[in-house]
């Protein structure tokens, strides 16, 4: 992403645990739905958890899934900030700045 939209939309929330995902919001929100970005297919290896005992990997796969099902943490910021941005119409969605034109 562009520096400056960083800039312009002050950087990252430090109080969101999905910060990757709220970026693209505030950008989206603050270029009123006029932001798209492309998506990079690549392989993430990232997701397998590893702990030095069975249980301990169980702790941690469980950990790992409840960060990704934070994601909803998204929702009370979308509801709040969509109502009140009258540029973003109702049916533009931010998914559908994920695909290109």
């Amino acid at each position: 992403m562009p520096f400056k939209a960083l800039v312009d939309v002050g950087f990252w929330q430090r109080d969101v645990v999905s910060e990757d995902s709220r970026i693209f919001l505030q950008c989206f929100l603050k270029y009123d739905g006029d932001y798209r970005v492309v998506p990079l297919y690549v392989p993430v290896s990232m997701d397998a958890v590893m702990a030095p005992t069975w249980i301990g990997s169980l702790v941690n796969l469980y950990k790992q899934q409840r960060r990704w099902a934070w994601g909803v943490e998204h929702f009370p910021y979308l509801v709040l900030n969509f109502l009140a941005n009258r540029k973003i119409s109702s049916r533009q969605a931010p998914l559908d700045a994920l695909e290109p034109d």
